[in-house]
């Protein structure tokens, strides 16, 4: 119940004008939090579009496909492409090189620093893959970043016979194939397949012919190329689609026995014309949109069966981001700090893919590099321990456990709560206003109400041990399924105003209650430690959130955070918000709290920040948040049923209302 005192309040920021009905309260000073506002772009959690109808996606770490993850390796990094491309007036001569452009706060909408620059990343100094140092480095990078191979983008002269020293880029693929070589006489399981470039330049079947004939007779034999794909080594055909089926006939006819080959035709494009001739195909798609596309998974799985069930492979195209604006596109991507990379991960696992084609590895102009070289996103993509690594190890969602599986089903959604299930799989809870709770991933069934509450349910709370959870309603009453106890309500009296949030004791052996006018409510071995429910408050309070050590905030519509007996790390108290603020929730790794707002925006203080909705348009209001287990990400759930995932939150399934 309600304790009998007013302990002092050590934040209050965005109430104004406070009526003091008891103990006076001390003012925290406003401190600014590390944090990147709303208006910083993030989106659906992976493969879960604002709408309703996405493809059900599988997730499948590269560990599970058979030929595991390659990136497209470019060859053309030398000094005179460098200075192409950041133009004559870069200043070469600083050190560390100083980056050559802008990005605005969504990671897009380059501006360039320098007259003639196209690029918006570099490394520190320039590096050059004429030295056969440079291109061991690659490779030993990509190996720590866990990647199967380079799919190396190369086309040579044309002619028969040619040799490493006819030009520069086949000298720069001979060091490639020896740098190879070397790590696998190290003993890595590190290979090759060739992504052939005959897209941007038109070449000749004569041309072509040559080529294939010099690979074969150079590389045909050599270790470094794979040939987990029937025995022979992988010819990727890029910009096939844009080749006469005569030639593509022709070409497939010489060389097919010797060479796997894998068409670069686009979903729409893939045709009973030219199946004959290719054993798989893999469009190269850089900048699919998970956000504004999410059509293009189902696109995707399309494609993908009609090869399955012509009995050739899918190889599934992933990418962090793009932006080539500077280059003339009129398109961006943005990487939104992995959660692009993971939201097609998910998505494009919906074809079942038999391995996968990043791009890329240095694909620089374009913003689809993920080395750890340049100096813009460092170590984390391409690194030991970056975004890409995290992929190609797995993660429980890829390791027996359920995956993804929305769920028909009307309602109105208003809390999400984390678990997890045997095994240490990784689920969540959506429970909606009927208190109908909805199992997804590893979250174990464990009962909804079998008759209509006297009161909405507003939340719904887990059990520190995740073996059960509360449902609230908004007179206070409280439910109790699984292993979570019932420790008494407030279900029979007369409230002041309706309960709007519930959280629980470190130990799970109590709980508070908190209603809209900042009254608290402590039952079991949770400790009253104040409220606002005598005060004036310029907006209601509509969250709550405990530390492990028993003290606790609340928050305002208004993004006005009171402190009780916990730190005060900051608020949006006072700022101008686009959508009041509907949420608040600690993180279990004790560094701090989130809110989350009606449109999604997220402010972090203390917590990291993983990305926010701000900015998009929704198919219905955010009304609750929720961390992953660890705290390195988190959920948001619409009134719709739409689950939006970020950082380390596995997208499991979401409601089609």
């Amino acid at each position: 119940m309600r304790g009998p005192g007013w302990p002092t309040v050590r934040a209050r920021l965005g109430v104004v004008g406070l009526v003091l009905l008891a103990a006076p309260l001390a003012a925290a000073p406003f401190v600014a939090a590390p944090l990147i506002l709303g208006s910083l772009r993030a989106h659906p959690g992976p493969a879960a579009p604002v709408t309703a109808g996405a493809a059900k996606a599988t997730p499948t770490s590269s560990t599970n496909s058979s030929q595991g993850m390659y990136a497209y390796y470019y060859l053309w990094w030398d000094t005179q492409h460098w200075q192409t491309t950041l133009g004559a007036h870069y200043p070469f001569g600083q050190s560390p090189l100083p980056l050559p452009a802008t990005l605005d706060s969504s990671g897009c909408n380059p501006s360039s620093l320098y007259s003639g620059n196209i690029e918006t990343d570099v490394p520190a100094s320039l590096f050059t893959e004429d030295d056969p140092l440079q291109v061991t480095y690659d490779v030993q990078s990509a190996l720590a970043a866990g990647l199967s191979g380079f799919a190396v983008d190369w086309y040579g002269t044309g002619s028969a016979a040619q040799t490493p020293a006819s030009n520069a880029e086949n000298a720069r693929l001979d060091s490639l194939v020896r740098a190879v070589d070397q790590a696998q006489a190290e003993g890595h399981n590190f290979h090759l397949w060739l992504s052939y470039e005959a897209s941007s330049t038109s070449l000749t079947q004569t041309a072509i012919t040559g080529d294939l004939s010099y690979l074969s007779s150079r590389y045909g034999n050599d270790p470094a190329f794979d040939r987990s794909n029937d025995g022979r080594p992988t010819f990727i055909w890029v910009g096939s689609y844009k080749y006469p089926t005569s030639v593509v006939a022709a070409i497939s006819g010489q060389f097919r026995s010797a060479w796997y080959f894998v068409g670069g035709y686009q979903w729409n494009q893939w045709n009973p014309t030219v199946a004959p001739y290719f054993d798989a195909d893999s469009p190269y798609w850089s900048s699919q949109n998970p956000w504004t596309n999410s059509q293009s998974f189902q696109q995707l799985a399309g494609l993908a069966a009609t090869l399955h069930a012509e009995g050739k492979k899918y190889f599934a195209p992933l990418s962090p981001g793009f932006d080539r604006q500077l280059d003339g596109s009129g398109g961006c991507v943005p990487r939104d700090n992995g959660a692009t990379l993971q939201a097609l991960y998910t998505g494009n696992a919906a074809g079942d893919p038999q391995g996968w084609l990043l791009i890329s590895w240095n694909e620089i102009t374009e913003g689809t590099y993920v080395t750890p070289e340049l100096q813009r996103y460092g170590s984390a993509y391409g690194g030991p321990n970056g975004f890409v690594h995290a992929l190609t190890t797995g993660n429980a969602a890829a390791s027996g456990c359920s995956t993804h599986a929305d769920q028909p089903g009307p309602g109105t959604f208003l809390a999400v709560a984390a678990t997890t299930g045997t095994g240490g799989c990784p689920g969540y809870w959506l429970a909606d206003a009927a208190g109908q709770v909805r199992s997804f991933g590893g979250a174990a069934d464990l009962g909804s109400l079998s008759a209509a509450p006297n009161a909405p349910v507003v939340g719904i709370t887990a059990t520190p041990d995740r073996g059960g959870y509360w449902l609230l309603g908004a007179d206070g009453g409280v439910f109790s399924f699984g292993d979570a106890q019932f420790y008494g309500s407030t279900g029979a009296l007369r409230l002041n105003a309706p309960v709007i949030a519930m959280t629980a004791t470190a130990d799970g052996r109590g709980y508070w209650l908190v209603a809209q006018d900042g009254g608290v409510f402590s039952f079991g071995d949770a400790v009253f430690r104040g409220s606002t429910g005598g005060l004036r408050l310029n907006a209601p309070v509509v969250g709550m959130a405990a530390t492990s050590a028993g003290g606790y905030w609340l928050v305002g519509a208004d993004g006005g955070v009171f402190s009780f007996s916990a730190p005060f790390l900051g608020s949006m108290g006072g700022s101008h918000l686009n959508q009041p603020v509907v949420g608040i929730t600690a993180d279990p790794a004790g560094r701090g709290y989130r809110m989350v707002a009606a449109d999604g925006g997220i402010f972090s203080f203390g917590a990291p920040f993983y990305g926010s909705l701000g900015g998009l348009s929704l198919s219905a209001p955010i009304r609750s948040m929720a961390p992953s287990l660890d705290g390195n990400g988190y959920y948001l759930v619409g009134t719709d049923g739409a689950l939006y995932a970020f950082g380390d939150a596995p997208y499991l399934g979401r409601v089609l209302s």
